[in-house]
């Protein structure tokens, strides 16, 4: 059983790629104002709409557009190729998706053992520059010390050459 249906479709204007490029006019109709105009109705597309059994039997109804698309062996074999190669691509992006999966994680294992050297390494220096600055304090305390050992020494020569 066959039902003829009339749809409603919005209209899509098929004009050279020039003319759609154009700026739109108005879709204001002209007149005057306060005056109106009739618009042309929306155009109609025929949809047929299939039904397995009778109408009464609460099946479903399907919509087909028409011309009805013809199948051939052809068709189906160009069918089946694109599924194999679907599936194909499928496998190949998988494969690909787990190659980037495992070289992220042996990244993000070279990451971390490269931050754990970086702190190490800004640990040893730190550790450096705190002992090479307690050498240089070490050095000028003795350096005043030593000053001093001389001014006395100084001192005591002084001393006994007034003595004499």
């Amino acid at each position: 059983m066959r039902l003829r249906l009339r749809v409603r479709l919005p209209s899509v204007p098929i004009e050279p790629r020039a003319a759609r490029a154009a700026p739109r006019p108005s879709s204001r109709p002209k007149g005057a104002k306060g005056v109106a105009v009739e618009r042309a109705p929306a155009p109609t597309t025929v949809v047929l709409a299939r039904t397995r059994g009778s109408s009464r039997d609460g099946r479903r109804t399907t919509l087909a557009c028409w011309p009805r698309k013809r199948h051939n062996a052809e068709q189906k074999d160009r069918g089946k190729r694109l599924l194999q190669d679907c599936s194909r691509l499928f496998q190949e992006k998988t494969d690909v998706q787990l190659q980037l999966d495992n070289a992220r994680k042996v990244f993000k294992k070279e990451c971390v053992d490269m931050r754990k050297e970086n702190d190490e390494a800004k640990v040893q220096a730190k550790t450096a520059r705190e002992q090479t600055d307690a050498v240089k304090r070490d050095f000028e305390k003795f350096k005043v010390y030593m000053d001093g050992k001389v001014e006395q020494a100084e001192k005591r020569a002084k001393e006994a050459k007034s003595e004499k």
